[in-house]
């Protein structure tokens, strides 16, 4: 699985995001954004898509978006915190 980030805007209304995330593609990858006028950028190689991303990022942050942080808890200690969670 592609790990995918989320940035929201303070100034933007509530649930407005972009969802940015790559892919293999031919080759090469894709740098794609979800987001109204959604972009996709080739790349040759990991190096580009590294030095695409970071521009990507620091555009998005220069005008006001920001990485959203999500928890995520892995399978196995989520399972352990829900039978923990009851006395037998």
């Amino acid at each position: 699985m592609t790990d995918m980030v989320h940035f929201s805007n303070p100034s933007k209304p509530d649930g407005e995001r972009i969802t940015v995330w790559h892919e293999q593609c031919g080759g090469g990858f894709r740098l794609i954004q979800r987001q109204p006028n959604g972009e996709t950028n080739r790349c040759p190689d990991r190096t580009s898509l590294y030095a695409a991303t970071v521009g990507l990022q620091t555009a998005l942050t220069t005008s006001g978006w920001q990485p959203m942080l999500t928890k995520l808890t892995p399978r196995a200690q989520h399972r352990t915190t829900l039978t923990g969670q009851f006395h037998r």
